[in-house]
């Protein structure tokens, strides 16, 4: 019990818990918006109903900066559930990985950050790490390739809610963040999960409820728990066990092979990122991304 009442494993466990989001989506033999939907409705309909027997009223706090976040969830969950239904668990997984460089970028064109030349080495270091998976992961159909490009697709999207998010983060709770975030994808995938209501099997309601309660719910009470005990800077390294878990699950449950370039383009994209808190004046850490992340 000791173990379950450590902040660390409780963020190490939340990271667990999203890296195994790939081998979901790889079982449960469903549309991307229907994934979109089981991953949305249930936190979602539980903070809905929190608030509402709370009778507070977080509507009238959502602003068009939260609502924007909101609307591009919804084609960051989709291009997220698309890539991983076209290519690998651990493919997808690493260049997921790329979003904070995705973040800063934006942030120093739309924030006006400055940044120096090791900031810009970086940048180029993480772009070598994305063509080496590339390569690493050649020699598969044109899907494989499709599922790269939504992938990143699905990163560029997380750097855009990022920047949006960074003007108000302060504004909004833990809870309101992650209701306003679901709220918009809802409402979008709700009539593709209507049309296929009739066809989806017990095995697919039992588990897709399941993958949304582990990886939309519980998850990131794991998170926020430890987190208060765990100083931010230590949270966003440890959240990178999420890219380690759910490369080896895609190793061991589903016969993934891992090749020389894309282990060696892991190391770049991952290295890149977390060397960029460093060398960032105003570093962007897992925690206020986790506010925002969905998939």
């Amino acid at each position: 019990m000791q173990v379950l009442a450590n902040p660390y494993f409780k963020i190490i466990a939340a990271a667990i818990l999203w890296g195994s989001a790939g081998a979901f989506v790889k079982v449960l033999h469903m549309s991307a918006f229907d994934l979109g939907f089981f991953r949305s409705v249930v936190p979602f309909g539980i903070l809905a109903a929190y608030f509402a027997a709370k009778r507070i009223n977080v509507i009238k706090k959502l602003e068009w900066t939260m609502a924007m976040a909101s609307v591009l969830n919804v084609f960051r969950i989709g291009l997220y559930f698309y890539g991983f239904l076209l290519t690998t668990i651990t493919t997808a997984s690493i260049l997921l990985y790329t979003w904070p460089v995705f973040v800063n970028v934006f942030a120093a064109f739309t924030l006006k950050e400055r940044f120096n030349w090791k900031y810009y080495a970086l940048l180029s270091v993480a772009a070598m790490g994305i063509v080496l998976v590339f390569l690493g992961s050649g020699g598969q159909t044109h899907f494989h390739l499709y599922g790269m490009m939504a992938i990143l697709g699905c990163a560029i999207a997380n750097g855009v809610m990022m920047t949006l998010f960074k003007r108000r983060a302060d504004h909004y709770s833990n809870l309101e963040s992650v209701l306003f975030q679901n709220m918009a994808a809802t409402l979008a995938f709700l009539p593709f999960f209507l049309h296929d209501f009739g066809n989806l099997h017990v095995f697919q309601w039992v588990f897709g409820t399941i993958y949304s309660f582990l990886v939309g719910f519980v998850a990131f009470a794991l998170y926020f728990s430890g987190l208060k005990q765990v100083p931010a800077s230590v949270a966003a390294f440890l959240s990178y066990f999420e890219v380690l878990s759910a490369t080896l699950m895609g190793i061991a449950f589903f016969g993934e092979i891992v090749t020389l370039p894309m282990v060696l383009g892991a190391i770049l994209i991952v290295g890149a990122t977390i060397l960029m808190k460093r060398v960032i004046p105003t570093p962007l850490t897992r925690p206020a991304m986790a506010k925002l992340e969905g998939a």
